[in-house]
């Protein structure tokens, strides 16, 4: 076998060869393929000359083969039209006519009968009976068969084994009848078939069973105490359930009570959440407000003192000044009451802010904002850049060694909105500095509102290249307009 690179049995010369029911003794290849077999069946069978071809055998009838002793010897000759098979043994040599052997074959004998079939004392199974399972005590069983078609021989034998006992053995004899006694319980198949004098079998017969444990005898001697032991028990589940009715009556009168009083308690609980939530948003509106108060004065305060220090100095630039706080004034005033703005929106109010500032400071500081396209749809909570900015100008004035350069980048990433403030200078830890000037109250703002927004989907990054310090929020794309509840976990508490 190619495929499993084994051995396998050869099936080409029919199923006699290969069942291991043959045992072959010598063998001789004719010129048509096919094979002729000196072969002994196990068991108590005579030896036999067996042609096969094309998956099908056929038994050449001799009478008289076991005279010829034990057989070592075939030879196939074809010669002028004859084909002759010599056949020697130990005893003589015999040579068959193989063509007028093909003219003139045996009719087949036909198949074997099993007659009767009695199992115990007096059960008698009809032959023809399938799935048939007897009791412990009918484990004896006898059966009687015949072979038709050797009714014209005088002494026919009869080949019989029963599959599934422990010895298995297989008997040849002219008996028509076999007995088997004190069956173990398991499953059996009975097995006859008939011999004719020339070595011919006839069809075999087949009868399978099976006998039972002893145990199941015991079952059928305790079934009439199971139905009297079911009768009672039926009768008391029946009053018990009379009895669970009544209870389960108290039960789902006290259930109906109990769920009323559950649902009264679900509607204080409601108009309850329904007033700390309205608390909450008119507390975290308030701190919005608060937040627009601790930005714009001091915004205002030290724009005011450029002002009066560019008035008569310089009064265009002066006047410039004073444009653009009044814009800025109006973008910070006038918002809508949404907590959250487009970033188009909140970079129009950081360059309006940049300007004040690059009037105040002159040619001392350097502004630059990219901003993607695609970002400038996406909804951030307002004033979120302001206190970054301011701080990045704040500290960036005190550490630049020259110009004052701040960055303000918005790209999108994926699902996260990224956003980085960047100026020159290096980084001022906030609390170093006095708490009338520091922006630790923006920076702490920052902190909570994100966190109310956002959840834990938002990032806050400090980075410190050399010469520039830069602080990056990557945000959850697709904020919306109303914020999420204020939990008192901070993402941020632990940075």
């Amino acid at each position: 076998d190619a495929a499993t690179r084994r051995f396998a049995l050869e099936t080409g010369f029919g199923p006699r060869l290969n069942d291991g029911s043959t045992i072959v003794r010598i063998y001789e290849e004719d010129d048509q393929g096919g094979l002729w077999v000196a072969n002994e069946s196990r068991g108590q069978h005579p030896s036999q000359i067996i042609y096969a071809r094309r998956g099908e055998w056929s038994q050449l009838p001799l009478t008289d083969v076991t005279e010829l002793g034990s057989i070592n010897f075939l030879k196939f000759e074809k010669h002028a039209g004859q084909e002759i098979l010599w056949i020697g043994g130990q005893a003589d040599v015999r040579q068959v006519d193989l063509v007028r052997w093909r003219r003139n074959p045996p009719p087949p004998l036909g198949p074997t009968l099993l007659r009767s079939i009695q199992a115990g004392n007096d059960l008698r199974i009809a032959p023809g009976s399938v799935d048939v399972r007897l009791r412990a005590s009918e484990n004896t069983l006898r059966f009687t068969f015949g072979t038709p078609g050797l009714a014209g021989e005088s002494e026919p034998l009869h080949e019989t084994r029963l599959r599934g006992f422990a010895s298995g053995e297989v008997r040849l004899s002219r008996a028509a009848d076999r007995t088997f006694t004190n069956l173990p319980a398991g499953r059996y198949a009975f097995e006859v078939r008939g011999r004719s004098a020339d070595g011919r079998w006839s069809e075999p017969a087949v009868f399978a069973f099976s006998v039972q444990p002893p145990w199941l005898t015991w079952l059928g001697y305790t079934g009439l105490g199971g139905l009297v032991i079911f009768a009672y028990v039926r009768w008391r589940i029946r009053r018990l359930t009379r009895e669970r009715t009544r209870l389960e009556g108290i039960v789902a009168d006290r259930t109906a009570e109990l769920a009323a009083k559950n649902r009264e308690l679900e509607r204080l609980n409601r108009v309850e959440q329904d007033e700390k939530l309205a608390a909450l948003l008119s507390e975290e509106k308030a701190r919005l407000e608060l937040l627009r108060y601790q930005l714009n004065p001091h915004f205002l305060f030290n724009s005011l003192n450029s002002i009066r220090a560019l008035v008569f100095a310089h009064p265009e630039a002066a006047g410039e000044m004073v444009t653009k706080l009044a814009e800025f004034c109006r973008w910070t005033l006038t918002r809508s009451g949404d907590e959250t703005a487009t970033v188009a929106d909140e970079i129009e109010m950081v360059r309006t802010y940049l300007d004040v500032e690059k009037v105040r400071w002159q040619e001392a500081l350097v502004t630059s904002i990219e901003v993607d396209d695609t970002a400038r749809t996406e909804r951030l909570p307002q004033f979120l850049l302001l206190p970054l900015i301011e701080n990045a100008i704040k500290y960036g004035s005190k550490t630049s060694p020259a110009t004052l350069e701040v960055r303000v980048t918005i790209r999108t990433d994926a699902d996260y909105l990224a956003c980085e403030v960047a100026n020159t200078g290096r980084w001022v830890m906030p609390a170093a500095e006095s708490s009338a000037t520091s922006t630790l109250i923006g920076l702490d703002n920052l902190r909570q509102r994100l966190a109310r927004h956002y959840g834990p989907g938002c990032e806050i990054e400090i980075a410190r290249d050399p010469g520039w310090v830069r602080m990056r929020l990557r945000l959850k794309r697709g904020l919306p307009t109303a914020p999420k509840p204020r939990t008192s976990q901070d993402p941020f508490a632990a940075k």
